[in-house]
């Protein structure tokens, strides 16, 4: 608390705020020192961060009307009070707990008019797509190097799911006929793709299960970060809840990644 230099505590909910930090520094410190994937952590993220193990169907107002899907967070068990600061106290909040390691700093942190809130709104949402494409280039780059050293270059031809190859195929002929350069076929793969190819019953056995310990942690991950995935796709704003929980699961999914590789 020592080390915040901007304004953060609410007085009229004083103890509600220093939950939050305190609940924030928590998860930090837990992602230091526990495995990314250990059953311990990912029981305390869900204590924050809501349950998310189970298969969700996601209504289109979830993704396209922030305070539907700030309700729909809520009702998964998020706490709010993790994201309840001023933008330039959370940003700074997540710095301190070392989450938020490729995020920029903020500009100001003077009172903001609404064109402000939109503007601050935009910088969050681009920083995120840049996490989103460096999370992605991770992946893509991890799977193909595991599955290569594991069976070989033409790994795709008998261990991706029925028709996934297909799929990838019509998409690489289709960007090609526009005037797109040649690319290895993994660019294709789309972000539902990631969960279907590594949870795939073989390829969990035999490669990805002692990289990240239990499916079900590595689905419910992934859909934390379908939501916050789409709307940078689709030129839609996050808020700072969508912002932690990328900020959490990027650091999980490249710490198990990096662990892997050494």
């Amino acid at each position: 608390m020592e080390s915040m230099r901007s304004p953060w505590l609410d007085m009229q909910s004083s103890l509600k705020s220093i939950a939050g930090f305190s609940e924030i520094q928590g998860i930090g410190a837990s992602l230091r020192n526990l495995a990314a994937f250990d059953e311990t952590l990912s029981a305390a993220l869900r204590h924050n961060l809501g349950d998310w193990r189970d298969e969700i169907t996601w209504r289109p107002e979830v993704l396209t009307d922030l305070a539907a899907r700030s309700e729909f967070y809520l009702g998964l068990g998020f706490n709010p009070a993790l994201t309840d600061f001023p933008r330039p106290a959370f940003e700074q909040s997540l710095d301190i707990a070392g989450l938020r390691p490729v995020l920029p700093p903020p500009d100001v942190e003077a009172d903001l008019t609404e064109d402000d809130v939109e503007e601050e709104a935009f910088k969050r949402t681009n920083a995120a797509q840049g996490v989103l494409l460096r999370l992605e280039r991770l992946l893509r780059r991890f799977i193909d190097e595991e599955m290569t050293r594991a069976f070989g270059p033409n790994w795709m031809k008998h261990r991706l799911p029925n028709g996934l190859r297909d799929e990838w195929e019509e998409k690489r002929r289709k960007a090609e006929k526009d005037g797109a350069e040649e690319r290895a076929l993994i660019e294709y793969i789309d972000f539902t793709d990631y969960v279907r190819l590594i949870c795939k019953t073989d390829n969990w056995r035999d490669v990805f299960g002692v990289v990240f310990g239990r499916m079900e942690s590595v689905r419910e991950t992934f859909q934390r970060l379908y939501p916050v995935r789409l709307d940078t796709a689709h030129g839609r704003l996050i808020t700072q809840d969508d912002e932690l929980l990328l900020s959490v699961e990027f650091k999980r999914l490249d710490k198990a990644i990096q662990k892997r590789r050494r």
